[in-house]
């Protein structure tokens, strides 16, 4: 059946043995199917393909009654005849496991480039080969809707705001659809490429949607990712796709240091780019963009103190006061984001005395906050003392660390009662990691009031002025 909906949209329904014996619409051929480079690596597991096995073999077991039905498919039919499938391939790839699977000479011919297709394609094979699954498959019985235009626009509107295989797609992979398709048609392969190098996103994404919504001019409340995932995905992709500009152009906002020499202004130059609070562009701007601020999370904050040719000795303090600390995740993702937006500002050469005072003025919470630290109690935190401001607002370093070393909080006694409360082990593990000690081998809630602060800032300090006799 086929509905022409618009001159540049038709809908057909088809089964998987005319789809991949090749789509016709009216008896008209339309091409072959490809799988665009730029698209996003095939990921599904050997348990999600195992189940869709199983539904399968649970319908071909019923007495006939319908087809079973795939789903839909978004195709693009370029100017070369050929049909990109812009949403399908998770889908359409587990198939084709699964007619291997079950000796099926049928199969979707496709050719994958990405090599995290092409190994997940591979393994999902072998585990299901392992477990000695043989399918009931029938192609002919299996149903699809393909939406075909010839609009790529269009195609990947209608992807924007499908399920792919029932699981909703990431506001990361609309926000790559969204900035793939701005890009030179010639140039998406190299961007998607670019894009899939970077790995997982979603630390980096979370980094600067605390930076861009949580700033006092124009503060916004963040969705929680792991209770609003559906509200979390929809601020992700207005702030890093549907609100970029659509100019194509790529520039890089930042504070820039002129000194003037004689009658000639000289710039200093910045060893990074882009600022995190900027206007961003869809295409390349934001690809880049978000690449920057992966790199410096990377090297900043990292998760192990592995080699880091920028700053050691910040990479192994970082392991041991924030990595490895059982705090707070929400914690360390604030001071991550502080980090990250003060190194992109002001580049490295202080980054540890900034990175020990952000320590102890974010970390504060962990002391003062009357309860376990929350993921409300951060966002609430972070709109009370607004510190991401005090780093995207000040012109240089003097200035970040005076408002820094300024920061005030109360340690409240009560949280401090239990000899082996996670509060206690805070302060006992940041006395380690600083090598300084209290008044007393155990000292009590109100000795740990009165003189923790005080202790911190003093080895902060002695810290700092031994990197400047040994930079």
């Amino acid at each position: 059946m086929t509905t022409p909906s618009s001159s540049a949209l038709e809908v057909a329904s088809v089964s998987l043995l005319q789809l991949f014996a090749g789509p016709t619409m009216d008896g008209s051929p339309r091409g072959r199917l490809r799988l665009p480079e730029y698209q996003r690596p095939y990921r599904w597991t050997s348990e999600q393909v195992a189940q869709l096995a199983a539904d399968l073999s649970h319908h071909q077991k019923q007495p006939r009654g319908h087809d079973y039905y795939l789903g839909s498919l978004i195709l693009h039919q370029g100017g070369d005849g050929w049909l990109n499938i812009i949403d399908g391939q998770q889908r359409l790839t587990s198939i084709g496991i699964l007619c291997v699977l079950a000796g099926e000479t049928t199969l979707p011919d496709l050719c994958y480039r990405a090599p995290e297709s092409m190994r997940r394609i591979r393994d999902n094979l072998a585990v299901l080969r392992r477990a000695s699954l043989r399918p009931l498959l029938d192609l002919a019985s299996i149903n699809v809707t393909l939406v075909i235009t010839r609009s790529e626009d269009d195609a990947y509107r209608f992807f924007e705001t499908q399920n792919s295989g029932g699981v909703r797609l990431s506001g990361i992979d609309i926000a790559k659809a969204h900035h793939l398709r701005a890009v030179d048609e010639t140039l998406q392969n190299r961007y998607a490429r670019q894009w899939e190098g970077l790995g997982d996103l979603e630390p980096v994404v979370e980094c600067v949607m605390r930076a861009r919504h949580w700033q006092s001019l124009y503060w916004r409340e963040l969705a929680s990712k792991q209770r609003r995932p559906r509200n979390w995905r929809d601020q992700v992709v207005q702030e890093l796709a549907t609100a970029t500009g659509d100019d194509g152009t790529d520039r890089a906002y930042q504070l820039a240091l002129h000194d003037r020499v004689e009658q000639d202004w000289q710039a200093a130059p910045m060893p990074w780019h882009y600022d995190m609070r900027q206007p961003l562009q869809a295409g390349a701007n934001s690809i880049r963009y978000l690449e920057q601020f992966q790199t410096l999370l990377h090297l900043y904050c990292p998760d192990s103190d592995g080699k880091n040719l920028h700053d050691r000795s910040w990479s192994g303090l970082y392991v041991k006061l924030v990595a490895q600390s059982k705090a707070s995740s929400f914690l360390r993702k604030l001071f991550d984001t502080a980090l990250v937006l003060y190194v992109g500002r002001f580049g490295d050469s202080r980054v540890e005395e900034a990175g020990l005072w952000l320590f102890r003025a974010v970390y504060s919470l962990r002391l003062s906050n009357e309860k376990a630290v929350r993921e409300r109690s951060v966002q609430r935190f972070a709109h009370l003392h607004p510190l991401l401001d005090w780093l995207a607002y000040s012109y240089t370093h003097a200035q970040v660390i005076a408002r820094l070393r300024a920061f005030e909080y109360a340690i409240r006694p009560e949280n401090l009662e239990s000899d082996n409360g996670t509060k206690r082990r805070h302060v006992q593990a940041v006395c380690s990691a600083l090598n300084f000690e209290l008044p007393h081998e155990k000292p009590s809630a109100e000795l740990i009031v009165e003189h923790f602060d005080n202790a911190l800032c003093r080895a902060i300090e002695q810290r700092c002025a031994q990197l400047e006799c040994h930079p």
